[in-house]
């Protein structure tokens, strides 16, 4: 698996019990059924832990608001019908983490079933690993950089550009084709690194004359700040 994510498996809970049952053969009992989503350890043990920030249950287009999104433990509906059919159970993980989609089957053979889904969560965001390290086997990250040369010259140029100027130096980069070329190797959902000293050399030129340039108007003395300095002089 890659190592930028794990693997962890959540619960969907579901109970039912007849209300009402009806004489005539073709017409199904009134059920009252509940629907949970539980996240179990490595072991399969149900847990207590919390990775969620949202979760939300999508019925049956028959049910009357029939999505219903929960923001905390614990994230469970009850509902009442007579009808099987599939839910949707979209959930957003915390800390930014991404989001996932579950479909669960809804059926009444059972008075009660458990089905396992198994998910994959990202291993790179420090706040979800360390709230899954007590619970799954988290392997590490190897998030350290390649040995390239420092480059103080440039970064403290680039250190000095207002907002509006540090967007159109990233602008520069993203509009060279060959930056385009490896950004369209990756994965989006994964984060993503690059150095200057990884760039072209026209780039890096185009670059440094960008730089450049801000800095020469920086240093610009304005017109009326030199006439007061030619009247002192004189």
């Amino acid at each position: 698996m890659d190592q930028d994510y794990s693997e962890v498996t959540f619960r969907v809970k579901t109970q039912n019990i007849i209300l009402k049952s009806y004489e005539d053969e073709f017409s199904f009992p009134l059920r009252r059924w509940q629907v949970e989503l539980i996240l179990l350890d490595k072991d399969n043990k149900e847990t207590d832990i919390n990775i969620l920030s949202t979760c939300t249950f999508v019925l049956h287009d028959s049910f009357k608001d029939n999505k219903r999104s929960i923001r905390k433990p614990p994230f469970v509906i009850q509902e009442t019908g007579w009808g099987e059919f599939d839910i949707k159970i979209v959930c957003t993980l915390a800390h930014n983490a991404g989001s996932f989609k579950i479909i669960h089957d809804l059926v009444f053979e059972d008075e009660a079933y458990n089905v396992d889904y198994s998910v994959q969560v990202p291993n790179y965001i420090v706040d979800l690993r360390n709230d899954l390290i007590p619970f799954y086997d988290i392997p590490e990250i190897d998030d350290s950089y390649p040995d390239y040369p420092s480059d103080i010259y440039r970064t403290k140029n680039i250190l000095s550009l207002d907002e509006d100027e540090i967007t159109n130096f990233v602008q520069i980069i993203l509009d060279d084709k060959a930056v385009q070329s490896e950004i369209d190797k990756f994965d989006r959902t994964k984060p993503f690194y690059t150095y200057l000293g990884q760039f072209p050399k026209e780039l890096l030129n185009a670059l440094d004359s960008y730089l450049q340039d801000k800095k020469n108007k920086r240093n610009q003395i304005p017109n009326y700040l030199k006439s007061i300095d030619e009247k002192r002089t004189i």
